[in-house]
C-alpha cells in the first residue's frame, strides 16, 4: 500500500504556485517562472528521502498545509 497519495497540476496549487512567483522572485533576487507543482498528501510512516528535483527546479518551496501535532508535543 502506498504511503502518499499525489496530485499534479491541481488547479488551486497551479493558481497559488503562479501567485507565489513574484514573491520567490523577490527573495531569490531574480526573475523566476513556474515550472510544475504537486500536490502530495504523506502517511504515516513515509519518509521523504534526500533528492535531487529536476534541473529546472533551482527553487523548491514546500507548503505545510496541515500537520497533526505528536501528542506528547515533539515529533521526529
Amino acid at each position: 500500500m502506498p504511503l502518499r497519495d499525489v496530485l499534479s497540476t491541481e488547479a488551486m496549487s497551479v493558481v497559488l504556485h503562479r501567485q507565489l512567483s513574484p514573491f520567490v522572485s523577490a527573495r531569490v533576487g531574480r526573475q523566476v517562472k513556474p515550472s510544475y507543482c504537486h500536490v502530495a498528501e504523506r502517511m504515516p510512516g513515509e519518509v521523504l528521502r534526500r533528492h535531487v528535483d529536476r534541473p529546472q527546479c533551482a527553487f523548491t518551496l514546500s507548503l505545510l498545509v496541515d500537520f497533526p501535532p505528536c501528542p506528547a508535543g515533539k515529533c521526529a
